[in-house]
């Protein structure tokens, strides 16, 4: 079976996992006290934004497959032929390299992780978000600045939004205590 076809299947699968979890097992198994007045103490708010995430993430999976399975697969072939033809290189040894760079991006973001913990409680979440989030999409290959820049300030916005609006709970801003 072609990646394409797995990677279409797989995201299928994902959104129908996702819609059975949303409309069968999380209301058929998780009961909600009437007396919930704030949505994000219920029982159910959690199991149904991971369900949600996992739709949109199988969703943006399968149109991805499609819209890579609208590219001629000839065309593919000899983008794949001229990449290999001009490095000079032979499969496997690009093969070894993409598997240690690999290897070494993994690592650099266990390392990143670590030190996102072990800055979340002198910073706060913001800050730490604000620093970490752009390194990690450095590291995986993001080298536009202006990007790297919204990363630190949206996704911290963002992550605060959440917390505050939707989850309807305080984190520490830590030093951005301003906010």
């Amino acid at each position: 079976m072609s990646t394409e076809h797995t990677n279409l299947y797989i995201g299928a699968g994902v959104m129908l996992f996702a819609l059975f979890l949303l409309f069968g097992l999380i209301p058929m198994h998780v009961s909600v006290p009437s007396s919930v007045t704030i949505a994000t103490t219920a029982p159910d708010f959690w199991p149904r934004c991971i369900a949600w995430i996992l739709l949109f993430l199988g969703a943006a999976q399968t149109a991805l497959a499609l819209l890579h399975r609208a590219v001629p697969f000839a065309a593919r072939r000899e983008a794949r032929q001229a990449d290999g033809q001009a490095d000079g290189q032979t499969n496997s040894q690009t093969n070894r390299q993409t598997a240690r760079r690999t290897a070494l991006m993994r690592f650099a973001l266990l390392v990143l992780l670590f030190a996102y913990y072990l800055l979340i409680k002198p910073l706060g979440l913001l800050a730490a978000s604000a620093l970490c989030i752009p390194v990690a999409s450095w590291l995986y290959g993001e080298r536009r600045m202006l990007v790297l820049a919204a990363c630190a300030v949206i996704c911290p916005a963002v992550l605060h939004w959440f917390f505050v609006t939707v989850a309807q709970s305080s984190i520490d801003p830590g030093i951005l205590n301003f906010m």
